[in-house]
């Protein structure tokens, strides 16, 4: 009887683990509005700075940067209290996601005014440390929601974050390798994500 009754717990556990991954999928299927504004307005900045390095307009870093971090940090919010939901907040895979994005936010946006505080920004040191959260994030996200697609583009960063180990000389052509790796990377992952919304609303009305 005993176990029989421990045999009936595990299968429900398994069911609501279960249960709660797939609220994860399609909760990360909605919400990769958030890649797609942070991946647009970073690639934004990126080629914008390498038209300014090019010499066809002048600006500095915090008249360039400033936009799109306020724009993105308001974006985010929005998104998110017009997101989440009641049950989504007590989802440990929703969490981990959102919370995920905001720490680079967070990490990124501390470092970049903190340095530029201080006069010690360095462009170089900024770009591993993006591409080492990106990359830790990306893997995070791929297990907790069971997307391949995170953990292709979290191999991405972690390939970007050696080669500009190996090569720390800070030229034009960097910004325009970034602005690319914010496309690839993160915007056109975004939107296959997005393009599945379809099919999993599809699966979510079946199963009622």
């Amino acid at each position: 009887m005993a176990s029989e009754s421990t045999k009936s717990q595990a299968v429900e556990n398994l069911a609501f683990i279960r249960e709660m991954m797939e609220a994860g999928q399609r909760q990360t299927r909605f919400n990769a509005t958030y890649m797609i504004v942070w991946g647009t307005l970073l690639a934004a900045a990126f080629l914008a700075q390498y038209f300014e390095a090019l010499g066809y307009f002048s600006a500095s870093i915090p008249t360039i940067w400033l936009p799109p971090i306020l724009i993105g940090w308001a974006a985010s919010i929005y998104i998110g209290i017009k997101t989440n939901t009641a049950t989504d907040k007590n989802n440990p895979v929703i969490k981990a996601y959102s919370t995920a994005y905001m720490s680079i936010g967070i990490t990124m946006s501390f470092y970049f005014f903190a340095t530029l505080a201080f006069g010690t920004f360095d462009p170089v040191t900024i770009t591993i440390l993006a591409c080492g959260l990106y990359g830790a994030v990306h893997l995070i996200n791929g297990v907790v929601t069971g997307l391949f697609i995170f953990k292709a583009t979290a191999v991405g960063w972690w390939g970007l974050m050696a080669y500009f180990t190996h090569d720390a000389s800070h030229t034009k052509e960097m910004l325009l390798v970034l602005a690319g790796a914010c496309i690839v990377l993160i915007l056109v992952p975004a939107v296959l994500i997005r393009a599945s919304r379809s099919e999993v609303l599809t699966e979510a009305k079946t199963s009622v």
